[in-house]
């Protein structure tokens, strides 16, 4: 996980950022000459940070609300799932997550406590399927 810094911390990040006209390797060794007491951020959290503050106008990343709707109960979010994989079998697990908003990996262990397994229809499926007497099958 990320390290918090205070809004005091990322407040002379972005002063010292600023100093060093946006390069943030520079920004890195400036803000750990005058501040040798704190913690060292990465040169990723300087250009973060501004980036940051730029585009929401807060220091800190939301992490309360990432848009999903909770009130959406996960028997709700099962039953349409498995109505999409009955309407079509051959749906990927990450189709049917991007389509819904959930993880890919919600939708296979659904799909696996259902008994169900994710289906793709290949080329080679189809050799196996061939008539037995056909000379291309397999035996």
């Amino acid at each position: 996980m990320a390290a918090q810094f205070s809004n005091e911390e990322y407040t002379d990040m972005i002063l010292v950022c600023g100093f060093c006209e946006g390069n943030a390797r520079l920004s890195v060794r400036v803000y750990g000459e005058r501040f040798p007491n704190r913690r060292l951020p990465n040169h990723t959290t300087f250009t973060a940070v501004v980036r940051r503050l730029h585009e929401t106008g807060r220091f800190a990343a939301r992490t309360a609300d990432y848009g999903r709707n909770r009130f959406v109960t996960a028997a709700d979010v099962e039953e349409e799932m498995l109505a999409r994989v009955e309407a079509d079998p051959e749906l990927s697990t990450r189709r049917i997550g991007a389509e819904m908003e959930i993880s890919k990996d919600f939708v296979h262990r659904t799909l696996k406590e259902q008994l169900l397994h994710p289906y793709h229809k290949t080329p080679v499926q189809d050799l196996l399927i061939q008539d037995p007497g056909s000379p291309k099958s397999l035996q």
